[in-house]
C-alpha cells in the first residue's frame, strides 16, 4: 500500500475506504442482478450495470462457464471488458460495494 502510495497519492482516499469498518466492502453478488440469466454479455456490460447500483464490478466467478476446468469456479479478478460469457444461475459478480 505505502509503495502505491508513493506512486500515486490519489488512491489515499481508496485505501482509507477499503480499510475503513464503515466503508466499502467486497461482495460476490448473483449476477442476475445485473443482467438476465442465460444472456451472452460482455464485462463491459456487467461493469456498467454495477455502475447504475453505485458499485464496482471488478470480477466474476462461474460454475459453467467455457472456462476450462482449472479455473471453473475460480474467481477471476479484472478480466477484459472485451471477455464474453453466458449467464448461468449461481454465477456471481465481484463488486466494490457499501452494502
Amino acid at each position: 500500500m505505502i509503495s502505491q502510495l508513493s506512486d500515486d497519492r490519489r488512491l489515499e482516499r481508496v485505501f482509507a475506504d477499503l480499510l475503513d469498518a464503515g466503508g466499502a466492502e467486497v461482495y460476490l453478488r448473483p449476477a442476475e442482478w445485473y443482467v438476465h440469466l442465460g444472456a451472452t454479455v460482455s464485462f463491459a456490460t456487467i461493469v456498467a450495470a454495477a455502475g447504475v447500483r453505485n458499485e464496482t464490478a471488478f470480477g466474476y466467478r462461474s460454475l459453467h462457464s467455457d472456462q476450462t476446468d482449472r479455473t471453473r469456479g475460480s474467481v477471476i479478478v479484472n478480466p477484459a471488458k472485451s471477455a464474453k460469457f453466458t449467464v448461468f444461475p449461481g454465477d456471481r459478480v465481484v463488486v466494490l460495494a457499501d452494502r
